[in-house]
């Protein structure tokens, strides 16, 4: 609930007028999760129509980020554990290790040294749709090794030798 009322004055501070349904949002979920869900999916449809970046290193983008889309995904994470206080704002380790990982702070790294290099150096490459595929391409490049290791190992012709 608390990460409801952060969203809420991060969505007022942006004047983003997706904030009404968080309320909602909230009031669903204790009905029904399913129901939350589906509020939710609206709620973040709506908060993505009213807040627009235009440039990924810029103080906007960080403004958006800590006040629109970190609490927008803790409302969710709320949503989806439950309401309850005392379970869900325990200090757990595994759940500390997601900020710990190396792979996020490379991911965050090569995000930021490729855009700097490309906005140095490429001038005319820095447009928005660009800053969006170098993002969306990263997110899948480190998606794709982080998930390496939980496919199934598929041997063609018998095994090695």
């Amino acid at each position: 609930m608390i990460w409801g009322i952060i969203a809420v004055i991060g969505g007022l501070i942006l004047r983003a007028r997706a904030v009404v349904l968080i309320p909602l949002v909230y009031l669903l979920a204790r009905k029904d999760r399913d129901l939350g869900l589906i509020a939710y999916f609206f709620y973040a449809v709506a908060l993505m129509n009213d807040v627009f970046v235009r440039d990924v290193l810029s103080f906007e983008t960080l403004k958006v980020i800590l006040l629109g889309a970190f609490p927008a995904l803790m409302v969710l994470r709320e949503i989806l554990i439950g309401m309850e206080f005392r379970e869900s704002y325990k200090f757990k380790k595994p759940e500390m290790e997601v900020f710990l990982d190396l792979r996020v702070w490379a991911f965050i790294l090569a995000l930021v040294g490729l855009m700097s290099i490309v906005k140095l150096r490429y001038e005319y490459l820095y447009t928005p749709e660009n800053q969006v595929s170098v993002g969306a391409g990263l997110a899948i490049i480190f998606l794709l090794l982080a998930l390496r290791e939980d496919v199934k190992r598929l041997e063609i012709f018998g095994g090695r030798r």
